[in-house]
């Protein structure tokens, strides 16, 4: 018997059966890319049904989130140890949606231990598997190429590299860019937040004072919030295209002279807060010093990461504002941004903001990433830098292990992104090239320049969401062709 199709552009006379996606995200940047991928897929198949484990973003829209996967984002095998029981609760109740409702589809965004699980559970009851923003295993860990060629059905990759790299070991991948570009071009914004930042620069503020507030999140509550909606996609321009590479900035540059923002971004796991936050309060002290015009602001994820940061800017008699809420915002009012390694990297390249990457971690840790650590850096800026330079490779030669006790003369020079992943303290050296941006505006724009340089060779899809549900159509015709 031939198949009713599953497309939304079905003939009149035909009843498209409704498609039914299961998805699962656990890192808070990833649930923001679940959530705008669900609203992608409704606008393709508006009959949809969303089920799955997500974080806030994604149960805002029409997906049934069963569990806050967000809650339990953990780093290192010691922390997953700890969630056992919830992970292994969460995964049986996967397990009985896979065999009792049989999805159309999974689609799993990163958090690769938990996610690996799913897509077990989802292979063994016949439910084929997407994986939408893939882990970066081809990093850290490249012999789970194995499970990913075994467990997935198709990879939507977000790097060129990265999908060469998944098709030369034998991975069905295809490349859809990375979210992060378009929604920098199309960015909802709080512009009154926005304007009161720009006005406050320059000692004009009328909103309540920006250091001296008790209460930094209210903001809102207190000011008009105006937001600019995202463009939606024509149908012309789901495919691959050119994008629109302009990024116009919020409002002008304040001058060299007057005060300038550094936007401090301390992640958004719990322990990458916890774990980072002295170093990268040590270090906006050291640029203060050094240029007192600069003002740091911190960007936290959620309330919880607010409380811990401003119980230490108290004890160290800082008045630092703190947000929550608000990256977007503070990234784009910065002139330069002090981050942990992450996603948030490639935002902070599509809106060209020089940043330093600080990332502290144990003495343990830091020994294990020589054996299993693969590529020259840990910021993705940064390898997509290396990526074009003639003659070089983001990655490590096979059989040869990582320098982690400091990069090369060479691997430094290229780095676009100055990191430093360490044991140690590092606050000087990373306080000394903030402080000559800040001060050197020739240096600044130096580096700006770069930046825009490699964005508009990485920015070069219309809507990688619109390409990836393209994908994931596709990928379930072929399927119901297959069974016709």
């Amino acid at each position: 018997m031939t198949s009713v199709p599953f497309d939304a552009s079905a003939a009149p006379s035909e009843t498209p059966r409704r498609p039914y996606f299961f998805i699962s995200a656990g890192d808070p940047s990833g649930d923001a890319h679940a959530a705008r991928l669900v609203e992608a897929l409704e606008r393709r198949f508006p009959n949809a049904r969303f089920v799955g484990y997500a974080g806030p973003k994604t149960a805002a829209t029409s997906c049934d989130v069963r569990v806050d996967l967000t809650r339990f984002a953990v780093m290192w095998i010691g922390r997953a140890v700890a969630n056992l029981p919830n992970f292994l609760r969460i995964l049986k109740n996967a397990d009985k949606i896979f065999r009792d409702e049989r999805p159309d589809a999974v689609i799993l965004v990163d958090f690769p231990g938990f996610n690996w699980k799913i897509a077990k559970k989802a292979k063994a009851a016949g439910v084929p598997v997407v994986y939408f923003m893939p882990p970066q295993i081809w990093g850290w860990a490249q012999w789970r190429v194995k499970k990913m060629r075994r467990l997935t059905d198709l990879v939507l990759s977000c790097f060129a590299f990265e999908d060469a790299w998944f098709r030369e070991n034998g991975v069905r991948s295809t490349l859809i860019g990375h979210p992060f570009f378009e929604s920098t071009r199309n960015p909802q914004l709080d512009a009154a937040f926005l304007a009161d930042l720009a006005s406050a620069e320059n000692g004009r503020s009328t909103a309540p004072s920006l250091a001296d507030s008790t209460d930094k999140t209210d903001f809102n509550a207190q000011n008009a919030v105006a937001t600019a909606k995202p463009s939606a996609a024509s149908p012309e321009t789901r495919a691959a295209s050119p994008a629109s590479n302009a990024v116009a900035p919020p409002f002008p540059a304040p001058p060299s002279q007057g005060a300038q923002y550094l936007t401090i971004l301390p992640g958004s796991r719990n322990q990458e807060v916890t774990g980072n936050l002295a170093d990268l309060l040590t270090t906006a002290q050291k640029v203060v010093a050094a240029a007192p015009n600069v003002r740091p602001v911190v960007a936290a994820f959620r309330e919880e990461h607010a409380t811990v940061v401003r119980a230490e800017l108290e004890r160290r008699g800082l008045d630092y504002p703190v947000y929550v809420g608000k990256t977007p915002e503070l990234m784009r009012a910065a002139t330069c941004c002090l981050a942990v390694s992450g996603s948030v990297s490639i935002e902070l390249l599509s809106l060209c903001k020089p940043t330093v990457i600080l990332y502290r971690i144990g003495k343990p840790q830091h020994f294990a990433l020589r054996f299993l650590k693969r590529v020259k850096y840990i910021t993705l800026t940064n390898l997509l830098a290396i990526s074009r330079v003639p003659g070089e490779t983001p990655f490590y030669p096979k059989g040869e292990f990582a320098k982690q006790t400091e990069h090369t003369a060479r691997e430094r020079a290229l780095m676009l992104f100055p990191e430093f992943i360490s044991p140690n303290d590092r606050s000087d050296e990373a306080a000394a090239i903030l402080a000559d941006w800040f001060l050197d505006a020739a240096s600044r724009n130096r580096r700006i320049a770069e930046l825009e340089t490699l964005r508009q060779a990485t920015d070069f899809i219309d809507s990688p969401i619109e390409l990836a549900v393209e994908k994931i159509a596709e990928e379930l015709a072929r399927r119901d062709a297959d069974v016709s």
